[in-house]
């Protein structure tokens, strides 16, 4: 009989609901663990927004490149000093403008007579050799580097 009497008096209390302490104990728990997720889910995403920024860049390059060669046009990317954009033109003419999230910063860039652009002649070839460094809020970089005689394109991924 003792034992129905404890199940009986269970079953009410699991029928009657949860304590005000208990309720804001959950609560205080579940404060802390977002306080805690929050801004690690923040820099993770800052961190993916500069790689995918990062790899676009870099597929934006290589693409002219490969279309300087194989169509025998002049392409060149023109980056906007104090936009996170660049500019894509084929002979001289505008062939459309892309835009880099707000939280990006273009730091450093490919001279060349004193304007930040990648050229590449009808052949492909890069007219010269540079590095572009993206940067997020986070200060992590991304470096972006041409090689003037091998043509070649590198990205190593983010950095701090």
């Amino acid at each position: 009989m003792k034992i129905r009497l404890k199940h009986a008096r269970n079953q009410e209390r699991s029928q009657q609901g949860y304590t005000l302490v208990e309720l804001l104990t959950t609560l205080v728990l579940l404060s802390l663990f977002f306080a805690m997720t929050v801004p690690s889910l923040k820099r993770l995403f800052q961190h993916h927004e500069l790689d995918a920024s990062a790899r676009q860049f870099v597929s934006a390059v290589r693409g002219s490149q490969m279309a300087a060669w194989s169509h025998g046009e002049v392409q060149e990317l023109w980056l906007y000093r104090f936009k996170p954009q660049y500019q894509r033109l084929i002979n001289g003419q505008n062939a459309g403008v892309v835009k880099m999230p707000d939280s990006l910063q273009y730091q450093s860039g490919f001279l060349e007579a004193g304007s930040s652009v990648f050229r590449f002649d009808q052949n492909g070839t890069p007219t010269g050799s540079g590095q572009v460094r993206l940067v997020n809020r986070l200060r992590e970089g991304a470096d972006i580097n041409i090689l003037m005689f091998s043509g070649t394109v590198t990205y190593e991924g983010v950095h701090p």
